[in-house]
């Protein structure tokens, strides 16, 4: 079988490229993963998020993200967001909308021997289409506004040059949030600093709001409940 079709040197630098670039990929892939896992996982032991591990599993790091998005307006006294909710939300309507485009798709070519659609499957396939574009730019703008209260509550000083870096190249947003995560909002850090590890009901342990944390000011495990 091989004898039949040779592989030249040409051939052989084009495939062993293509190896590199995929591997590459796959390690750009991964050390963004692994960045924005532990910026959310501390992001949520910081916020009080009830399941913070949440940040490592794929589609559910969502309600991680939107959990500590929410926290910006909860600490600042403004209306109450729920990213939390609306970004799984979307990802569930957009995932529906994708697998129900193809599934029509597969069956309008399956049930068609001539390969042709009729104008009621196509138009169907279009508004499929449609939709499915207008959820997808509705969730890409609710999870820069997301990242938008995330780098303003961790970074305030940074904030308009994260969230402008993360639209333009997006690649750099699991670093950014890796480089916001590593500071304590400073709620948290006035409430420690001023209290001396009492919350201002003076509950020791610096308490926020009634719940239990670890104030270890800026550590891994320095935990400061705000529900």
């Amino acid at each position: 079988m091989l004898e039949e079709f040779p592989l030249d040197d040409a051939s052989i630098a084009i495939v062993g490229f293509m190896a590199v670039v995929y591997i590459f990929a796959l390690l750009i892939g991964l050390f963004a993963y692994i960045m924005e896992g532990l910026a959310l996982h501390r992001m949520g032991k910081v916020c009080g998020a009830p399941y913070p591990w949440l940040a490592w599993i794929p589609y559910a790091n969502l309600y991680a993200l939107g959990y500590v998005a929410d926290k910006d307006a909860e600490v600042s006294g403004r209306p109450a967001t729920h990213y939390r909710h609306t970004l799984p939300i979307l990802f569930v309507v957009l995932s529906v909308l994708s697998f129900g485009l193809m599934g029509v798709a597969v069956a309008a070519s399956i049930g068609s021997p001539d390969g042709e659609m009729t104008g009621g499957v196509a138009m169907l396939i279009m508004l499929l289409l449609l939709a499915l574009m207008a959820v997808a730019m509705v969730q890409l703008v609710f999870e820069f506004i997301a990242l938008w209260h995330i780098y303003r509550l961790f970074s305030p000083d940074n904030a308009v040059a994260f969230i402008l870096l993360s639209i333009l190249v997006s690649a750099s947003m699991p670093i950014l949030l890796f480089v916001a995560s590593r500071k304590t909002p400073a709620a948290f850090t006035e409430n420690h600093n001023d209290t001396q590890g009492t919350s201002f009901d003076g509950t020791p342990d610096g308490t926020f709001g009634g719940n239990r944390g670890d104030n270890s000011n800026g550590g891994d495990g320095g935990a400061y409940f705000i529900q």
